[in-house]
């Protein structure tokens, strides 16, 4: 059986349509994307930071996927998996399913991040009830927990 870094090696070369791979060097900030996420993204070139590809992401969506990538970076988890909206340089909206192994060093830091993308926007019943689902939870996530806490937080 392979092991996780030889399947990860092979997932880069494979070409699926509509979907592509990436890995994101945190420590130094590089970006490689396979060529099929660079079709995805409508792009000729893969991003060349983090900023960059931010950037891409519809302008409704860009805040709450900052916050969970500082989640994702900060927190403890081995993988993650989210949803988005990319705007393409034609200005087509697409959705996306980012799914990701994240590596450690020694210490704990974030040192690449390993993802798969999938573009989801030809089957309508997963995006509404994916993106749905990921903006209640951030709505909840950001509302004030009760009025005694909004409340405190008004006399403070």
């Amino acid at each position: 059986m392979p092991s996780r870094t030889e399947v990860s090696t092979d997932l880069t070369d494979v070409d699926v349509p509509g979907s592509g791979t990436y890995i994101w060097r945190v420590t130094d900030g590089a970006l490689e994307w396979s060529p099929g996420l660079i079709q995805l993204y409508g792009r000729e070139t893969a991003p060349a930071s983090e900023a960059e590809f931010m950037a891409c992401l519809h302008p409704e969506d860009r805040i709450r996927i900052e916050g969970e990538t500082e989640v994702f970076l900060t927190g403890n988890s081995d993988s993650y998996s989210h949803s988005f909206r990319i705007v393409r340089p034609d200005e087509k909206i697409r959705y996306v399913i980012d799914h990701a192994r994240i590596v450690r060093d020694s210490e704990g830091r974030v040192t690449e991040i390993h993802g798969l993308n999938v573009d989801i926007t030809e089957f309508p019943h997963i995006t509404h009830s994916s993106m749905d689902a990921e903006s209640e939870e951030s709505e909840r996530a950001s509302a004030p927990r009760s009025y005694s806490a909004r409340a405190q937080l008004e006399v403070g």
